[in-house]
């Protein structure tokens, strides 16, 4: 072993650092560590303080002070915050170039009259001239789930995706009255990209709330499909919009939500997303139409095939 390092975390570390021009950089607890690879020492460390109102829902303790990764771009590390405030750090000195808030957080029933918000883990996904911003809020109160792009000079936003389908769009009119207003089906891992179609892919968190039984009125409970939630969603990044979304778990009852990363393979010479996923099966997607081209189990003999096209 040439080294090891504590890094006094008071949680676990969830991701994989990145490694450039010799220093490894690992987001842990709100905190931004730098390490030269070589001899485990900490070159620079940037720490961020949540908001004094910061919630604690249900979920909020547990997810608190968790990250998945940071990004890196030109002179730039990328880091989201849990209260969804983007860090742009230089790389080499952990000097703050810009921090931009993007969405609400959840805070205090006893500060707000709508204390949910969105809690982030994620880490941002760079592509060129965009940062792409997961926002997730399933678990917190219910917002809509969005996808978010961002100046990576400046992080003004540039589009936000909505994962839930707004009026005009298909899928709309699988969400009863107005329960697409807090139906989650937020995104919380980085996803993918394809630079030849130019575009983003993401799952989706479950429907919100949980229970079918309730104003969403899905599987179960009703007869609703909650497009939008447990799917795939593809994004246009050149335009911001939504090119498709597949639905893996109509109606989601039971929080099987598809938060495994999108793969995007060349099989017999097609574009082809492909997501294994909690039903225990892999889902073969076109990748430009989001076509169901089959599904397979991976998982058995206890799988859940709901919501398979034949």
């Amino acid at each position: 072993m040439a080294w090891a390092l504590a890094l006094g975390g008071v949680t676990g570390l969830q991701s994989n650092p990145i490694y450039h021009d010799g220093l490894l950089y690992i987001p842990l607890d709100n905190k931004v560590h730098a390490i030269d690879a070589r001899t485990g020492r900490r070159v620079w460390k940037f720490e961020h303080e949540l908001p004094e109102d910061w919630g604690h829902w249900q979920f909020n303790d547990f997810l608190t002070n968790k990250h998945r990764s940071v990004a890196i771009y030109q002179d730039k590390i990328y880091f989201l915050s849990n209260d969804n405030v983007l860090h742009a750090l230089h790389y080499k000195t952990g000097e703050s170039i810009f921090a931009r808030k993007i969405r609400e957080y959840p805070r205090t029933y006893e500060s707000s009259d709508d204390a949910g918000g969105y809690l982030t883990t994620v880490g941002p996904l760079v592509i060129p001239g965009q940062v792409l911003l997961p926002m997730n809020a399933s678990d917190m109160g219910g917002k809509p789930g969005f996808v978010d792009s961002v100046d990576p000079e400046t992080g003004d936003l540039l589009w936000s995706a909505n994962m839930i389908p707004g009026p005009g769009e298909p899928g709309y009119d699988s969400w009863p009255g107005n329960s697409r207003d807090y139906g989650g089906a937020g995104p919380w891992i980085t996803g993918s990209w394809d630079p030849e179609l130019k575009m983003y892919y993401t799952g989706t968190a479950n429907a919100y709330p949980y229970t079918p039984h309730s104003e969403r009125q899905g599987r179960g409970g009703g007869d609703y499909e909650n497009v939008g939630a447990a799917a795939v969603v593809a994004v246009d990044t050149e335009t911001g919009k939504v090119a498709w979304r597949y639905t893996v778990v109509p109606g989601d009852p039971y929080d099987y939500d598809t938060m495994q990363v999108p793969l995007v393979l060349t099989i017999d010479g097609r574009k082809t997303v492909v997501q294994p996923n909690k039903t225990g099966f892999i889902s073969y997607l076109d990748a430009k139409t989001g076509e169901f081209l089959k599904a397979t189990p991976f998982f058995g003999p206890y799988h859940l095939g709901v919501g398979l096209h034949q």
